[in-house]
C-alpha cells in the first residue's frame, strides 16, 4: 500500500462533507450537471484561452438557469495545478455565483490540475468553500477506503478518484476497497478521471487505460473525464458510464473534429447532452501535393472566398509535398491578416504535414508530439537502465518516463523565481520516482 496521501482531509463541522445520515431527499425531479476537461490556460494563443473562460461562464449560466441541484466537474478544470492568477480570478467569480444560488460544485482533480507532488488549486477553492473536492478517505488495513460527500438538498452520495499523469492513479484503484463502496446504500455517483478500456475509441488505442472493473459496481452514475470524447454506455454492474466531452476543445485537432464543447444535464438519471458552441469554427484542409507556393496560395484563397469569417475561428491545415519552393514562400501572414480584417475572431494554421521536395532527404514525421513520444518510449523500453532489479516492469518504465517528461516540461509560473521553479520541478520529479519505486516494494510485502 502506498504511503503517500493524495486524499483531502475531511473538515469537522463542514456540512458539505461526509455525514453519517443523508438528509431527506427532494421530492421534485433530480437534475444535475456533469462537466469535464476545460483545461483553462492550455492554449498558447490568448484568444483561445479567453474562449475557455467564456465556455466556463456560459456553461455555469446554463446550469443555473436550468436550476440544477448541483454541478459535477470531473477533472482538469485548469491545465496546471497552479493556474494563472487572472484565470483563477474569473473562475472564482463564477463559483461565487453558484454558492450564492445554493448550487454546490463537486469536483475531482485531473491529471493536469493535480501535480505529482500532491498540490492542486482545487484544495484552495475547497478551503474557501467555493467547491468541494470529493476525493476523500483514508488507508485502513492496507486498503484505500473512500468516503462519501452527501449533497444536502438531494441526499445523493458522491465520491471519486483523482487522475494522474501517466495513468498512475491505477495504483490507487489496485488498493481500493470496492466492497465498502458497493455496499453503501442510497443513490450514488462515482467521479473518475481515467481512460476506460471498454469506452476507448480505436484512434486512442495507444492511450493508457484501465478496465471498467477498476471502478466500484452498483453506482447510479459514473461521471468521467480525461478522455476528450462524447460517449456513454451501460455495462453489467455499471449504469450510466459517461464521458461528456471537453467543455472546450483543447487542441487544433479537437477544434477540427468537435468544433465545439459539450456537457451533460442529467434528469432523474436520464442523460441529456448539451452542445456548447462558443464560436463558429470553419476548418479547411488544403492539398499541397505537387504544387508550388503560388498554387497553394490560390487554392487557399479560393476556399476562403466561399465562407463567412465574421467572428469565426478559421482553421487552415495544409498537407503535402511542394514540387518546388518552400513552405515559407506561402504568404500565410498576409492571408491571416486579411481574414482578421474581414472580422474573423482568430485564424490558426497547421503545417506539420507540409514539406518540399527540396527537403525530401530529411525524414519528417507527421505524428503529433504525443504520438512521437509514445513511439520512442515504446521502442526503447527496457533500455532505461537495469530497472528490473528493483521490480519495475517495462510498462512501469514507460509510465515513469512519460510522467517525468511532462513534469520536466512544466513552465515557470508567473511571479515564480528561477530557483523556486527549479526546486519545484526537481521535487516533482523526485516524488514521481519515489511513487513508482514504492509499487514493487509494496507488492513484495507479505499479505
Amino acid at each position: 500500500m502506498h504511503n503517500e496521501k493524495p486524499l483531502s482531509k475531511q473538515k469537522s463541522g463542514d456540512q458539505r462533507k461526509t455525514i453519517k445520515e443523508a438528509p431527506s431527499p427532494m421530492t421534485e425531479p433530480l437534475v444535475f450537471a456533469h462537466l469535464a476537461d476545460l483545461h483553462i490556460g492550455a492554449w498558447r494563443e490568448q484568444k483561445f484561452n479567453t474562449l475557455t473562460i467564456d465556455a466556463f461562464n456560459k456553461a455555469i449560466d446554463f446550469c443555473l438557469a436550468r436550476h440544477v441541484a448541483f454541478i459535477l466537474f470531473s477533472g482538469d478544470l485548469f491545465n496546471t495545478a497552479l493556474p494563472n492568477i487572472d484565470h483563477l480570478k474569473q473562475v472564482i467569480i463564477k463559483l461565487k455565483e453558484c454558492k450564492a444560488q445554493n448550487v454546490p460544485v463537486y469536483c475531482i482533480p485531473g491529471s493536469h490540475d493535480f501535480s505529482p507532488s500532491g498540490k492542486t488549486m482545487l484544495d484552495i477553492l475547497d478551503e474557501a468553500e467555493l467547491l468541494t473536492n470529493v476525493v476523500k478517505g483514508s488507508v485502513q488495513d492496507g486498503k484505500l477506503k473512500l468516503s462519501f460527500t452527501i449533497d444536502k438538498k438531494t441526499g445523493v452520495k458522491i465520491t471519486g478518484m483523482i487522475g494522474k499523469r501517466g495513468a498512475l492513479e491505477k495504483h490507487y484503484y489496485e488498493d481500493l476497497d470496492r466492497a465498502a463502496l458497493e455496499e453503501e446504500p442510497g443513490k450514488k455517483i462515482f467521479m473518475f478521471h481515467s481512460a476506460i478500456t471498454e469506452l476507448k475509441p480505436a484512434e486512442l488505442a495507444q492511450m493508457d487505460s484501465a478496465p471498467i472493473s477498476f471502478l466500484p459496481k452498483g453506482f447510479d452514475y459514473y461521471a468521467g473525464g480525461h478522455v476528450h470524447i462524447v460517449k456513454d454506455t451501460t455495462l453489467p454492474g455499471y449504469r450510466n458510464v459517461v464521458y461528456p466531452g471537453p467543455l472546450f476543445p483543447a487542441t487544433f485537432r479537437e477544434l477540427e473534429t468537435l468544433k465545439q464543447g459539450s456537457f451533460c444535464i442529467v434528469e432523474d438519471w436520464k442523460l441529456h447532452r448539451i452542445p456548447h458552441k462558443i464560436k463558429n469554427v470553419t476548418a479547411l484542409t488544403i492539398d499541397a501535393e505537387g504544387k508550388d507556393p503560388a498554387g497553394v496560395e490560390q487554392d487557399i484563397r479560393e476556399r476562403l472566398s466561399t465562407i463567412d469569417p465574421t467572428d469565426a475561428i478559421i482553421l487552415l491545415r495544409i498537407e503535402g509535398t511542394l514540387h518546388s519552393g518552400s513552405p515559407a514562400d506561402i504568404p500565410f501572414s498576409n492571408i491571416i491578416h486579411e481574414l482578421i480584417q474581414k472580422g474573423a475572431y482568430h485564424v490558426a494554421k497547421n503545417t506539420v504535414k507540409l514539406t518540399s521536395k527540396a527537403f525530401e532527404a530529411i525524414t519528417v514525421t507527421s505524428k503529433s508530439a504525443g504520438e512521437v513520444e509514445e513511439q520512442v518510449l515504446t521502442e526503447h523500453k527496457g533500455s532505461f537502465g537495469n530497472l528490473s532489479t528493483v521490480g519495475l516492469t517495462k510498462e512501469d518504465e514507460i509510465s515513469l518516463a512519460k510522467s517525468l517528461l511532462h513534469a520536466l516540461s512544466e513552465d515557470q509560473h508567473e511571479g515564480e523565481k528561477k530557483y523556486e521553479y527549479e526546486d519545484r520541478v526537481k521535487t516533482t520529479a523526485q516524488e514521481l520516482i519515489k511513487q513508482t519505486l514504492r509499487k514493487p516494494q509494496q507488492s513484495r510485502k507479505p499479505s
